[in-house]
């Protein structure tokens, strides 16, 4: 069986199980839409609502990428996915008949199969790709609109992401949860702190932060400046979504 594949959308929840839990589960599959939360503070569970209308489902999951396996070196990536789809299509099944028993009318009935059906199922999602694995990276810009921006462009990439446009205040949200955070991304050019200051205090609260600086121009930044506020690499604009991508792969890998 041929299992080398160049898919990229990796998922800890599979389609099938997201639909059981759907905003509007009546609806017709291709509407079919649910919540979903950013974590914003690990230690205290604190969570904020993504969107009030929910995300579409079908966007949510490319069935081909459920399961697969990077060669990291070799960049290869193989999907086993055709090889557990059938463990995945039990899913809702199981599960509807695993409620249907725990009903008062059917107490008593044995839901050993349902349970060890599911278990499998969810088990076998772990065997999975690092892409699932969500690394949290804090992307700060005095502009709202490029700090939002970022934040859209990262997260379609499979990271999440939350994006500030006040230094100080993301300064304040490291200071709460830094092991909260894989990566900074931050401007160098910003009011009242800059970006390698910001790094200098970020890295004396947890030295072994990853630290993206991005500077206006080549140049803007001297070699001395970013070696003696220790951040990770030195970008220049104009930046890419995919040079950003390369930078942020190389420096959490």
């Amino acid at each position: 069986m041929e299992l080398r594949s160049g898919t990229k959308n990796q998922h800890f929840v599979s389609q099938a199980e997201q639909r059981l839990n759907a905003i509007n589960p009546d609806s017709p599959r291709n509407s079919q839409r649910i919540y979903s939360f950013t974590a914003r503070d690990r230690e205290t569970f604190s969570v904020q609502l993504d969107n009030t209308n929910g995300k579409l489902i079908r966007n949510n999951l490319s069935i081909n990428d459920l399961f697969s396996f990077d060669v990291a070196d070799k960049h290869i990536r193989h999907n086993f996915e055709s090889l557990f789809q059938g463990y995945e299509g039990n899913v809702a099944r199981c599960t509807r008949e695993l409620l249907a028993k725990m009903s008062p009318e059917s107490r008593g009935t044995d839901v050993t199969g349902e349970v060890l059906d599911i278990f499998a199922a969810n088990f076998l999602n772990l065997v999975r790709n690092p892409y699932s694995i969500k690394y949290v990276l804090l992307c700060v810009d005095d502009d709202l609109i490029l700090a939002e921006l970022c934040e859209e462009r990262l997260q379609e990439l499979g990271y999440e992401v939350i994006g500030v446009a006040d230094a100080e205040k993301a300064l304040r949200l490291f200071e709460e949860s830094p092991k909260d955070f894989d990566l900074l991304i931050v401007d160098q050019i910003m009011p009242k702190v800059t970006g390698t200051e910001l790094a200098k205090k970020a890295l004396t609260i947890r030295p072994d932060v990853s630290v993206l600086l991005v500077a206006g121009h080549e140049g803007a930044v001297s070699e001395v400046e970013a070696r003696e506020s220790s951040v990770t690499e030195v970008l220049t604009k104009p930046l890419t979504t995919a040079e950003l991508a390369a930078a942020i792969k190389r420096v959490l890998a």
